[in-house]
């Protein structure tokens, strides 16, 4: 499970809708999903669906959403590290490994992404709380799989919509664990 976005911001276009978004499909994983936000614009009525291949990406993020301030996300991670892991049997692999075995380094990262995408504290106190007012619908989905993808868009898609998809078709983890034949399939579905 990706905690942090391990991509850069450039990928995304300057296009702002008005009033903003209606609807935005985004990863569980990482930062990356308020940035596009604030790029594209959203406003009081947008939905954010949540959707992930990974169950416990999808369980933190909803836990973000509905418990955390804001503040300190290297403690509320920590906490919900081990909350997490009496939620799903099994071990969950979290990524970077190294730095999200440690709340202090956990804090610093979640503070160098914050700080890269937003003028300074308040004003990601005051995204932050907007974003948790926002409707949420949490939805573990491998949109890899077509059916799953088309069950996402049809039952939560309207008006002006986003999805991010991220790098899923040529990241390492969908490298190592499909064949270029079923990339290639998804990717031309």
């Amino acid at each position: 499970m990706f905690v942090f976005n391990s991509e850069a911001f450039a990928d995304i276009p300057p296009v702002r809708y008005r009033p903003g978004l209606d609807s935005a499909f985004m990863l569980a994983s990482g930062f990356k999903t308020h940035r596009l936000l604030e790029s594209f614009g959203f406003h009081d009525g947008t939905h954010v669906i949540v959707y992930d291949y990974s169950a416990p990406a999808v369980a933190l993020r909803r836990m973000m959403v509905e418990e955390w301030n804001g503040v300190n996300f290297g403690a509320f991670f920590a906490s919900a590290r081990e909350r997490l892991a009496k939620m799903f049997t099994g071990s969950i692999v979290y990524h970077p490994w190294d730095l999200t075995r440690d709340p202090a380094l956990v804090e610093k990262e979640f503070q160098s992404e914050v700080n890269g995408s937003f003028q300074n504290a308040e004003h990601w106190a005051a995204h932050w709380k907007k974003y948790r007012a926002l409707k949420h619908s949490f939805e573990p989905a491998d949109i890899l799989i077509a059916d799953e993808a088309q069950r996402l868009i049809a039952s939560h898609a309207k008006g002006n919509a986003l999805i991010w998809i991220s790098d899923i078709f040529n990241s390492p983890n969908a490298d190592g664990k499909m064949s270029w034949e079923r990339r290639k399939l998804a990717y031309d579905t």
